[in-house]
Protein backbone atom coordinates (compact mmCIF):
# COMPACT_ATOMS: atom_id res chain seq x y z
CA UNK A 1 0.00 0.00 0.00
CA UNK A 2 2.88 2.33 0.73
CA UNK A 3 4.56 1.65 -2.92
CA UNK A 4 1.42 2.40 -4.55
CA UNK A 5 0.46 6.04 -2.31
CA UNK A 6 4.37 6.84 -3.40
CA UNK A 7 3.85 6.22 -7.06
CA UNK A 8 0.42 8.27 -6.74
CA UNK A 9 1.71 11.09 -5.02
CA UNK A 10 4.99 10.84 -7.64
CA UNK A 11 2.56 10.50 -10.37
CA UNK A 12 0.45 13.35 -9.15
CA UNK A 13 3.50 16.04 -8.59
CA UNK A 14 4.91 15.13 -12.45
CA UNK A 15 1.50 16.21 -13.34
CA UNK A 16 1.32 19.20 -11.58
CA UNK A 17 4.52 20.17 -12.68
CA UNK A 18 3.30 19.53 -16.33
CA UNK A 19 0.25 21.91 -16.33
CA UNK A 20 2.49 24.31 -14.26
CA UNK A 21 4.88 24.69 -17.33
CA UNK A 22 1.84 24.90 -19.69
CA UNK A 23 0.18 27.75 -17.55
CA UNK A 24 3.31 29.50 -17.67
CA UNK A 25 3.66 29.61 -21.59
CA UNK A 26 -0.02 30.23 -21.95
CA UNK A 27 0.26 33.23 -19.31
CA UNK A 28 4.14 34.42 -21.06
CA UNK A 29 1.76 34.20 -24.61
CA UNK A 30 -0.93 36.80 -22.53
CA UNK A 31 2.31 39.42 -21.39
CA UNK A 32 3.52 39.01 -24.96
CA UNK A 33 0.52 39.59 -26.79
CA UNK A 34 -0.89 42.60 -24.49
CA UNK A 35 -0.18 45.58 -27.19
CA UNK A 36 -2.53 44.01 -29.64
CA UNK A 37 -5.25 43.86 -27.31
CA UNK A 38 -7.86 46.60 -27.00
CA UNK A 39 -7.88 48.85 -23.93
CA UNK A 40 -10.63 46.98 -22.25
CA UNK A 41 -9.77 43.89 -22.90
CA UNK A 42 -5.94 44.75 -21.36
CA UNK A 43 -7.64 45.85 -18.57
CA UNK A 44 -9.22 42.75 -18.19
CA UNK A 45 -5.76 40.82 -18.46
CA UNK A 46 -4.08 42.96 -16.10
CA UNK A 47 -6.76 41.92 -13.17
CA UNK A 48 -6.65 38.15 -14.52
CA UNK A 49 -2.58 38.58 -13.85
CA UNK A 50 -3.09 40.17 -10.49
CA UNK A 51 -5.49 37.89 -9.12
CA UNK A 52 -3.02 35.16 -10.69
CA UNK A 53 -0.31 36.59 -8.68
CA UNK A 54 -2.07 36.52 -5.53
CA UNK A 55 -2.83 32.78 -5.86
CA UNK A 56 0.34 31.54 -6.81
CA UNK A 57 1.78 33.42 -3.71
CA UNK A 58 -0.77 30.95 -1.72
CA UNK A 59 0.05 28.17 -3.49
CA UNK A 60 4.14 28.89 -3.52
CA UNK A 61 3.39 28.79 0.63
CA UNK A 62 2.64 25.45 0.55
CA UNK A 63 5.06 22.55 0.74
CA UNK A 64 5.44 19.90 -1.28
CA UNK A 65 3.59 17.78 1.47
CA UNK A 66 0.85 19.86 1.65
CA UNK A 67 0.61 19.85 -2.05
CA UNK A 68 0.25 16.33 -2.23
CA UNK A 69 -2.47 16.22 0.35
CA UNK A 70 -4.32 19.21 -1.29
CA UNK A 71 -4.50 17.09 -4.18
CA UNK A 72 -5.50 14.17 -2.54
CA UNK A 73 -8.52 15.84 -1.00
CA UNK A 74 -9.59 17.75 -4.50
CA UNK A 75 -9.25 13.62 -5.74
CA UNK A 76 -9.31 12.77 -9.92
CA UNK A 77 -11.36 14.72 -11.91
CA UNK A 78 -12.94 12.94 -15.40
CA UNK A 79 -12.74 14.81 -18.05
CA UNK A 80 -14.68 14.17 -20.86
CA UNK A 81 -13.60 14.53 -24.57
CA UNK A 82 -16.09 15.97 -26.88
Amino acid sequence: MLFSRTSNRAHLAQRLVGRRASYDAHIGMVRENMANLSAEDQEVMQRMLLEEQELDADVTALSYEELLDLGEQMGQVKTERW
